[in-house]
């Protein structure tokens, strides 16, 4: 299970200062190195809240798919401050979507158990249509060494359909919460489950469905700011518009707040430190950045970011620190550059008042990390200092011509240098 390399800090990409910003962002790539097996690239990360040196951390890796067709879960390990040690810790998963801990982000409790969300398939029979992918959580009670869907959760609404966990977060109270999707007489489900605090057994907490299907694609855990109580939103595609749901009363109720069908397909949420949370997604087709705010526990949103420009672009995933920056991850497309006409993207805004960053100068400083490929970022952790951030995706060469990343797509990881 254990099969470790060793991989340098390779090639370093700089993306310049936006106005008002006052220092730099170097990145240092991590992974793809050579010999790395390709696969189908990143899609979560998460930074070890294992590891003994806070300010040199590890990071758990989830990925979509390796090259022999299975899902991956790698850690990464700091050998010095020259390379990473690179150990597959885990491959029961078709697609890893989500990963997460038992405490919420920046908690100041200890977590003792990591989690892995996705999908994988429930039982190997020879017909597709009779192969449906099972919603899966995987869970960790030795720092990440060994996983087990002991105290995970398998799940679907019907043995012969498909169904997937998206989406993760944990409240202060202890409780674990997972989002997904799950097809029922060939009808797309929104499904919310939740393991209680203590509890050996999941519960749909959520079921929704409409003439659009519904699919959830992520969660957070705001703690509480100003008067506005703790809650756990998810948030998702519903009946063909965006959708933002609110639960205050620990999973047992929901209520929509934040619902429209001009706004786009929103993937994932995070909070910061400043009680504000944030949810990111993209255009119908991919055509569009979309970044929605709120300042008040959800009651009220406005959008921080729309970036529609015709072309091809995706915000996939969102992160926050707690100096007041809140990373957006994804791709953007270029088409007039030749050597990357699509382009793994990372942009930061910072909300301090003290140092403002407007969105546009950010994005107008996107930076370009793989010259002469076709790359995409969809995972992206960050640390209370900020000092810390991870990004995965996916890299290609882009004159193979094959765009489906069979099988030329590589796992791609990147470090924030601080």
């Amino acid at each position: 299970m254990k099969n470790s390399l060793l991989t340098s800090l390779a090639a370093t990409a700089l993306l310049a200062a936006a106005a008002g910003n006052t220092h730099a962002q170097t990145w240092e790539t991590l992974l793809p190195s050579p010999g790395f097996a390709p696969g189908y690239g990143g899609t979560s990360a998460l930074i070890d809240p294992f590891s003994a040196d806070p300010a040199n951390p590890g990071v758990f890796i989830g990925s979509s798919k390796d090259a022999s067709g299975n899902g991956s879960l790698v850690r990464l390990d700091p050998n010095g401050t020259s390379s990473y040690t690179v150990t597959n810790v885990d491959n029961e998963l078709l697609a890893v979507s989500e990963l997460g801990c038992n405490t919420p982000p920046f908690s100041l409790v200890s977590p003792t158990r990591l989690y892995a969300v996705g999908t994988r398939r429930a039982f190997p029979l020879k017909s597709p249509q009779n192969n449906p992918d099972l919603w899966m959580v995987r869970t960790s009670t030795d720092g990440g060494d060994s996983w087990t869907s002991i105290g995970g959760d398998t799940f679907q609404l019907n043995t012969r359909e498909s169904a997937g966990a998206n989406g993760f977060a944990a409240d202060a109270a202890g409780n674990v919460y997972t989002c997904g999707n799950a097809f029922l007489k060939n009808v797309t489900h929104w499904i919310v489950r939740m393991l209680p605090a203590g509890g050996v057994n999941w519960q749909t907490v959520s079921d929704l469905t409409a003439k659009g299907g519904g699919y959830a694609n992520g969660m957070c855990f705001y703690p509480g700011y100003n008067l506005n109580p703790p809650a756990v939103f998810a948030v998702g595609w519903l009946n063909g518009k965006w959708e933002v749901r609110r639960s205050r009363d620990h999973g047992l109720t929901w209520v929509s707040v934040d619902s429209g069908a001009g706004l786009g397909n929103p993937k994932k949420a995070a909070c910061d430190s400043a009680g504000n949370i944030f949810v990111v997604g993209s255009r119908y087709l991919s055509s569009g950045w979309v970044v929605r705010m709120s300042s008040n526990g959800g009651t009220s949103w406005a959008t921080m970011l729309d970036v529609s420009d015709g072309l091809i672009n995706a915000a996939r995933n969102v992160a926050a620190d707690q100096q007041g920056n809140i990373w957006v991850a994804g791709m953007t497309s270029v088409e007039s550059d030749t050597s990357a006409p699509r382009r793994w993207t990372v942009v930061r805004h910072n909300n301090n008042s003290n140092t403002p960053e407007s969105w546009s100068d950010s994005w107008n400083s996107r930076q370009n990390s793989f010259p002469g490929n076709y790359s995409d970022a969809f995972g992206i952790a960050a640390d209370a200092s900020g000092n810390n951030v991870f990004v995965t995706g996916t890299v290609q060469d882009w004159t193979d011509g094959n765009l489906n990343f069979y099988p030329g797509g590589r796992l791609a990881v990147q470090r924030l240098l601080p």
